[in-house]
This record gives C-alpha cells, sequence and structure tokens, in this order.
C-alpha cells in the first residue's frame, strides 16, 4: 500500500458551534488487524462518539491509519514508508506531546491552515507500480470525496439517513482490476466506507450535542464551588492542597482530587466545565448552564427531621433551596413562561445524586436506631421525584436522576459501623445491611421514575445506575488499577484510613489514581471516571448519555 496524507486545506465551522463533535476517536480504534489477511482494515465496532475541536480533530484523523502520517519535515511528496514506522513511539510523539484536551475556553481557531476538511482527503493507495507510474487514483479519489460530501449533506442539513445505516452492517470491499486479474483492494476506500458508515450511525450530530446547557442539583459528590464560595474568607481544608491536586492542580472547591462526574458529563456534551451557579446568582448569565450542588445538602427540609423525629440537621442547603435558586436564574435569564421553556427545551438537567445526606446524617448518630431510615425513605424518594416534576413543569424535556452509590463500600461507614460477625460483611468485606438499604433506595427510585414516564409522556427522564457503576470497581478493582477500593487515599491510619481527616496535612496513602475513595467519603477523579464512562456509553444508564445527543 502506498501512503496517504492529509492535505491542508481551508476549515468549515458549523453555526454557534466552537466544537464539533466527531468520530475520529473512536475511528482510531477501528483499525484492527484482519485476522485473514493480516492487513489493517477497518472494522466497524460500537464506540461512543466524543466531542472534539478541530486541532483534536486534525491529530485523531492522523491515527486512524499509518498512512495518514507525515514525518517531520517531509513534504507532501517525501513522505516515509509506513512499514518502517513505530506506531506506539509515533502516536506518542504526535499526540500526547500536544495539547488534546478541550478546557472551559474554547479552541483555538487562528490558524486555518492546520484544520483538514475531510471532503478534501488526498489519498494515494494504489501501490507503488501506479505511482512510479505517474498515476492518480482517480476512482479512489472520486468515491471519497462523493462519500464525504453524503456526510455533509446528511450530517449538517439534517437530512434523513436511515437508507444508509446499513452500511455498518456490511463487510465492503471494493477493489481496482489490474495486470490481467491482480487485485489490488484499496484501503482508502474501505476507510472511506468505514467512516461514512460509523458517522451516518452515530447518535452525536456532526457539530456537536444539541444540549446548549447543562444544569445540576445535587450535595458533595458533584459540588463544583458552592460550598466554599460560602465559606468566605473563613478557613476549610477544601481550599487547600491535596484537594484539586491531581487535575486542577490547585484547590477547585471540589471534595475530590480532581474533577467529579458533572466535569465528565460536561465534557462528554461539548460544554465547558459547570460554573457553581452562587457566586454569580445575581448577574451571571450561564451561556452553558450551572451548577446549583452544594455540599451537605438533602433531599428533605431540616423542618421534616426536627417534625417527625425530633432530630436536628443543618444542611448547608437542601434541594428546595437549589430549585428556588434556578428558578430565580431562570426568571433573569429567560423572563417568561415562553422563554424559560425554550432555554430547558435545549438543556440537559441532572438531578442528583441527592438523598444521601439524609441518611448520613441518621446513620452517623451512634444513638439513632439504624432502622428509622427506612421509615423515611420513601418520602426522600418522593421529594427528588417531585423536583423532577418541578423541571419538567418549567420546560425541560431531558432530566437524569441517579441513584444511591453502594454505601456500605464506602470507607467512612465500614470504619463507623465495624462488625465482629462475619455474616454482616459480604464477599466483597462491604456490610451487607447497607449495600441492602441502598438498594432499597434505588429500587423505589426506579418506581419513582416509572411514575414519572407515565405522567409526562414525551419527556426523557433518564435512571442513572450509580450504584451498578460502582461496584465495577468494587467487584474487580485490579482491572481498573485500583489496589484495594475499601480504603481512602487521604485520611488518617486504621484499616480504612480513615483516623483523620483530609487536610494540608494529612498522609496521602500513594498516588489518587490507585484509589476508589478519596477522604472516606467522596471518591477519586479515577472513581468518577469510571462511574460517568458507565453512565455516558453505558450500560449504567436506561439510555446512555451520549445517545441522548
Amino acid at each position: 500500500m502506498g501512503p496517504c496524507y492529509v492535505a491542508k486545506v481551508r476549515r468549515t465551522r458549523c453555526s454557534g458551534s466552537r466544537t464539533w463533535t466527531c468520530p475520529a476517536r473512536c475511528l482510531a480504534s477501528l483499525m484492527e488487524p484482519s485476522e485473514s489477511t493480516g492487513s489493517t482494515f477497518p472494522t466497524l465496532m460500537s464506540r461512543p462518539i466524543r466531542p472534539c475541536s478541530w486541532r483534536s480533530l486534525r491529530r485523531q484523523v492522523s491515527l486512524l491509519h499509518p498512512s495518514f502520517r507525515r514525518a517531520p519535515g517531509e513534504g507532501t511528496t517525501g513522505l516515509r514508508n509506513p512499514a518502517s514506522r513505530d506506531p506506539v513511539r509515533e502516536r506518542g510523539d504526535q499526540v500526547f506531546g500536544e495539547r488534546t484536551h478541550a478546557t472551559a475556553g474554547g479552541d483555538d481557531f487562528a490558524n486555518d491552515d492546520f484544520f483538514p476538511d475531510l471532503g478534501n482527503l488526498i489519498l494515494d493507495d494504489m501501490g507503488d507500480n501506479v505511482n512510479a507510474g505517474g498515476a492518480a487514483p482517480a476512482a479512489s479519489y472520486v468515491i471519497l470525496s462523493f462519500l464525504f460530501e453524503i456526510v455533509v449533506e446528511f450530517m449538517l442539513l439534517k437530512l434523513p439517513i436511515s437508507p444508509f445505516r446499513r452500511l455498518r452492517q456490511n463487510t465492503v470491499h471494493l477493489c481496482f482490476t489490474r495486470d490481467m486479474g491482480s487485485r489490488t483492494c484499496s484501503s482508502a476506500v474501505v476507510l472511506a466506507i468505514s467512516v461514512v458508515a460509523v458517522l451516518l450511525n452515530a447518535d452525536v450530530a456532526l457539530c456537536g450535542c444539541r444540549y446548549k446547557r447543562f444544569f445540576a442539583f445535587g450535595d458533595s459528590l458533584i459540588d463544583t464551588g458552592n460550598f466554599v464560595y460560602t465559606i468566605g474568607n473563613g478557613p476549610s481544608p477544601l481550599k487547600e492542597l491535596p484537594f484539586g491536586m491531581t487535575f486542577f492542580k490547585h484547590p477547585s472547591g471540589r471534595i475530590s482530587d480532581g474533577r467529579v462526574v458533572v466535569d465528565f458529563y460536561a465534557e462528554a456534551l461539548g460544554l465547558p466545565l459547570l460554573p457553581p451557579s452562587i457566586p454569580e446568582e445575581a448577574t451571571g448569565q450561564f451561556p452553558t448552564g450551572a451548577n446549583f450542588a452544594v455540599f451537605g445538602s438533602t433531599a428533605l427540609p431540616p423542618e421534616y427531621f426536627k417534625t417527625k423525629y425530633n432530630f436536628t440537621v443543618n444542611p448547608p442547603s437542601t434541594l428546595d433551596r437549589q430549585l428556588a435558586s434556578f428558578k430565580k436564574v431562570l426568571a433573569r435569564i429567560a423572563p417568561g413562561a415562553v422563554a424559560t421553556r425554550a432555554l430547558l427545551n435545549d438543556s440537559l438537567v441532572l438531578v442528583g445524586e441527592i438523598g444521601g445526606n439524609d441518611y448520613n446524617f441518621w446513620f452517623g448518630n451512634p444513638s439513632k436506631p439504624r432502622a428509622t431510615p427506612e421509615e423515611y425513605l420513601p418520602d426522600v424518594v418522593a421529594r427528588i421525584g417531585a423536583a423532577v416534576q418541578e423541571v419538567i413543569d418549567l420546560g425541560a424535556r431531558t432530566i437524569v436522576v441517579p441513584d444511591n452509590f453502594p454505601i456500605g463500600c464506602v470507607p467512612a461507614y465500614l470504619s463507623a459501623h465495624q462488625s465482629n460477625v462475619t455474616a454482616d460483611y459480604d464477599e466483597l468485606h462491604c456490610l451487607k445491611w447497607y449495600n441492602e438499604f441502598s438498594q432499597k433506595h434505588n429500587q423505589a427510585l426506579r418506581q419513582e421514575l416509572v411514575r414519572l414516564r407515565s405522567k409526562n409522556p414525551g419527556v426523557k427522564v433518564v435512571y442513572a445506575d450509580y450504584y451498578g457503576a460502582a461496584m465495577q470497581f468494587v467487584q474487580k478493582p485490579q482491572a481498573y488499577g485500583i489496589a484495594d477500593p475499601l480504603v481512602a487515599c487521604c485520611g488518617g491510619n486504621g484499616p480504612y484510613h480513615t483516623g483523620g481527616a483530609c487536610n494540608s496535612s494529612t498522609k496521602l496513602w500513594g498516588s489518587p489514581d490507585g484509589f476508589a475513595s478519596w477522604d472516606g467519603l467522596h471518591m477519586t477523579e479515577k472513581a468518577y471516571k469510571i462511574v460517568s464512562d458507565g453512565v455516558l456509553d453505558g450500560p449504567f444508564a436506561d439510555t446512555p448519555l451520549r445517545h441522548l445527543c
């Protein structure tokens, strides 16, 4: 096979979007050696489609096939032999040596020559004999141009594409005949067919996910700075390293070493990381959404516990307060019912995880009977359901509702409720009763969402199975590079590393990348990434979030 390369051509940009959703990241993994011939042909696989910038698109396209890459300093005619390459080393040099993460500020569009137009890929793969004769592979180029024209017309113009979905169901081999019956298949054509098949089967449109805004409600598991802002100038371990050490390299207001699930969701949607709502509640326009979650929030108001159980809790916020703040923001940035509904129609709303603190406050008090939360569990779930209905009534059409994590596997619970009775633990050394309690909450939540779907036809209410997603690294920690999922990375001594609070003077038991639990109650970025991947791509959501785009 002869060499191929990507020509420098003018770029095109989707109206109103600085981000393209391209399949190139997944296509990089589609190139697999053929079992029969050993040749590298694209194999269609079910992979997620991620949002990426033009700069990332150009880099990722270069990974589709080794012959797409040019050696440094080589011109369009001086391409090196693909067979002489070290693909692993070259991929590291050309991709990981460059900035690949699209940050909240968008991407650099300054250099037009840097961006390739996929409709103008110039491919030369007819073999050395053809190249030596000076013949151009016109058929290959024409077919490629035609196929990519289809992509542009049908994806950008939003025309029906269902007739083309059959492309991915068949293995296509287009060959050119030469030299009295000798047949040489054009990998460029096969690659083009595969690219088009993947594009036409993608659930994400070429110009990015349709959601323009992302709003979230919850507690410390997704708080991105609201609680820290409310502290003001007061001291807090959350304002110091090691919080934020992994990704941000400084404290970010998140109760983790790095990003949390909402950050990964926003990145997958092609949106900036969600800003906390409280700092700009009075003036912010929140063009891409906001995070209303606050550390320590409960689903039920404190008055509920005081009235019914004479139990005093003082949460920094509640689901009611977050929704009230949300409504104030909507009244300012989209005044009137029509404008509000239009804004929320193009928004993704995340309600939760919430309700965990309603149980944590009670379970954390050793003087309280363990069974009582089972009594008010239905009220917690009902309040979550009422919140979902409120945002639906405001105009939201896509709402994601996560369930509760397996609290019986949380180091803080394992430490606080240690037992000498072997039967209290399951085969994974988690506390059985507390995990069963989480499952009761989750089952009730599932039933509530079924009711909401029935009441609101046309509204997408997605159940996110955080319990199942987290159990992945509890059941098979080594598969994710985690040594022990039941101990904290940042904390004191003791069997679960929870003998002290996580702060700037606390011992780190290793790199956070090797732990699931950050401080005994909240997770590491590593664990949150595993959970979010399971929700974004399945199977831990009844509709994977990428499929919502």
